[in-house]
């Protein structure tokens, strides 16, 4: 179920323009925001009650934020 569950948010998440998920075997999904801040997607997605991880400051340019999504079933 949670290799199903990661291949259908995968699916999902290639479908906004202004994220940038990367394939994944873990249980987790790497996304990069060009453009945009990690930081504040996160903020904003915990107003909502959606916990992402902010990955802003590993290596990636000034102008390209990132998240860590986990996935669940």
């Amino acid at each position: 179920a949670g290799v199903r569950e990661r291949e259908r948010l995968f699916n999902e998440l290639k479908k906004l323009k202004w994220l940038k998920p990367f394939p994944s075997q873990t249980n987790f999904i790497f996304c990069t925001l060009p453009g945009r801040s990690g930081g504040e997607l996160a903020q904003g997605l915990l107003r909502e009650g959606v916990i992402v991880r902010p990955m802003d400051n590993f290596g990636l340019s000034d102008d390209e934020g990132a998240v860590r999504i986990s996935v669940g079933l």
